[in-house]
């Protein structure tokens, strides 16, 4: 694949992202959430206070898999804005390590009381094998100084992709940053199925569920993308007719196609009364098994393609968001072009073909389940 993608625009404005693959929480969790924080907030402040007088903006971000870089500046600071970029993967002076691990510190305890994302933590850690952790709430207490400083020293010696959307004809500068390192991503391995409650002294259950399903084609994903939208895409998709609409148990639920890199998964989530926890549980499981067994209405199938096809322009409405979606991409091993393929696809999909497919992911009702609620 492509490790480096130039698209052509009319803008004053240049967008760059610059992604490290491998690099990011999965494998060097705390060091890539201090990562984050030492890029965001700890260089001089001096730094800082010149990127802001020239309009310049870079932030880095520690992701799953990778390591990013995302990158604006307006035209005529493209070299001002490289230079600083240069600056800031050079500098390896760490001056303020405790207030870093302070940062993530509080990070981490103000974030474990959003029980929705802490149910989604731990789904993700219990699902994944070989520790996976999820989001940032990693193991901070276990940063070391030494370690931290070896992983900023190596990320510029990294293999890298970088995405350009700018109004440029010469991008040579910017191509000097590519690191042309062969890099490849692993599908991650899971665990069996499960179903498993943590107690909190709350009046809401926060219920996260998720599953795995084979997707060797963009073909496939185009059917997977197009039935998972009929499942939990919001109103008036399955699980939301039939818990909110049909018996009030939440106020929202839905589930969505998450793409992981090597892994497909369906992921999802409601809140609801302690009390209804198990029967909204209950419903989801049994449309899941539904959607594989009996598949998609002819009603369902028409609606779904006319919100699908109709909406495919407003995602490409603007540069920035022209430039996420190759970005997405690029940093995914996808070709160029392949998520608005998906689309075209969807457009002319037959609902026999459709069903057909589904009665065969039978992976797709294994669902696991992490709960937080009060159990009492």
């Amino acid at each position: 694949m492509n490790n480096f993608v130039h698209l052509k625009t009319n803008d004053d404005l240049v967008y760059i992202s610059i992604s490290y693959p491998n690099y990011g929480r999965i494998f060097h969790n705390a060091n890539a959430m201090a990562a984050e924080f030492f890029y965001n907030e700890s260089l001089d402040d001096e730094f800082y206070i010149k990127l802001e007088q020239s309009a310049i903006n870079i932030s880095a971000s520690a992701n799953y898999f990778d390591f990013t870089f995302d990158i604006v500046c307006l035209k005529k600071e493209l070299d001002n804005c490289l230079n600083a970029f240069n600056n800031m993967l050079l500098n390896t002076e760490i001056t303020n390590f405790e207030l870093i691990k302070n940062k993530i510190k509080n990070y981490f305890l103000i974030h474990i009381q959003d029980y929705d994302n802490l149910a989604k933590m731990k789904l993700y850690e219990n699902y994944f094998k070989n520790d996976f952790k999820n989001d940032k709430f990693g193991d901070f207490e276990a940063l070391d100084e030494k370690e931290f400083k070896n992983y900023i020293l190596n990320l510029k010696n990294q293999a890298n992709k970088i995405v350009i959307s700018a109004n440029l004809d010469d991008i040579s500068k910017v191509k000097k940053l590519l690191n042309n390192k062969q890099s490849s991503y692993e599908k991650l391995k899971i665990n069996e199925s499960f179903y498993k409650e943590e107690s909190k002294e709350i009046s809401q259950a926060f219920v996260r569920f998720i599953s795995s399903v084979e997707i060797k084609s963009i073909y496939e994903r185009a059917i997977i993308s197009l039935a998972i939208y009929v499942l939990g895409g919001g109103f008036g998709s399955r699980i939301t007719e039939e818990i909110r609409v049909k018996r009030g148990l939440a106020y929202s639920a839905f589930a969505f196609l998450v793409a992981f890199k090597k892994n497909y998964l369906i992921s999802g989530y409601l809140q609801t009364k302690n009390e209804s926890k198990k029967e909204a549980i209950k419903i989801v499981q049994e449309e899941f098994k539904r959607l594989v067994e009996f598949g998609i209405s002819e009603d369902e199938f028409k609606k779904a393609k006319d919100f699908l096809v109709g909406s495919e322009i407003l995602k490409y409405s603007t540069t920035q968001n022209r430039h996420s979606i190759a970005s997405s991409e690029c940093f995914s091993d996808l070709k160029q072009g392949e998520l608005r393929e998906i689309t075209k696809i969807i457009k002319d999909l037959e609902l026999k073909t459709c069903n057909d497919f589904l009665k065969n992911q039978k992976s797709i009702t294994e669902l696991s389940f992490y709960v937080i609620g009060n159990n009492e």
